[in-house]
């Protein structure tokens, strides 16, 4: 009977260290999802960030493209009435010309280290992610072994002693005939 109170004890306190373990499992989920939803929208603001200065640059192309388009029609009008004169406007223009692309080329090149930075930066926040959920798993499983090994040695020890007490009940048992015989 003592012996089912004892049991009966020790996986109250197991279930009770199960449910424990079960609600921070929980918890850790719940942590992880929120860590995961808030990985996915800095993602999506970056990417629609890069979205952003696309469409801008892409505006800037098309009036470089159109300021380029009207320089050269200038430029072929001034040819027409003045080719002498229009050799050096035509030697500037096509110095800028070279500067706004490359401008231009910058500009994407920005952008561009811009995303891959954010993108990065994501991955490496969900690889952090995953590691501590891997590590936390591992302390988990390395608390459940200490708790069983420490119930198998209580136990263990209950069966020793156990054993003692049938010994000693089974001594004096002996030496109380031993003397009722006796006497």
């Amino acid at each position: 009977m003592a012996e089912d109170s004892r049991d009966s004890e020790a996986s109250s306190v197991l279930r009770l260290e199960i449910r424990d373990l079960q609600n921070h499992a929980t918890a850790l989920r719940g942590e992880l999802e929120s860590a995961r939803a808030e990985t996915a929208r800095a993602v999506q603001r970056a990417v629609a960030q890069g979205s952003s200065e696309a469409v801008q640059l892409r505006a800037t192309a098309v009036a470089l493209r159109e300021a380029l388009e009207r320089a050269r029609a200038d430029t072929q009008s001034a040819v027409a009435t003045a080719l002498a004169e229009a050799n050096g406007e035509i030697g500037q223009l096509k110095q800028t010309i070279v500067a706004l692309r490359d401008e231009l080329e910058k500009e994407r090149a920005a952008r561009d280290g811009i995303v891959r930075q954010a993108r990065l930066e994501g991955q490496d926040e969900i690889t952090q992610l995953r590691d501590t959920v891997t590590c936390l798993r591992g302390q988990i499983e390395d608390d459940r072994a200490t708790r069983e090994q420490s119930m198998q040695y209580g136990r263990a020890l209950d069966v020793a002693e156990i054993a003692q007490l049938q010994a000693t009940i089974q001594e004096l048992r002996r030496r109380l005939e031993d003397r009722t015989h006796a006497g």
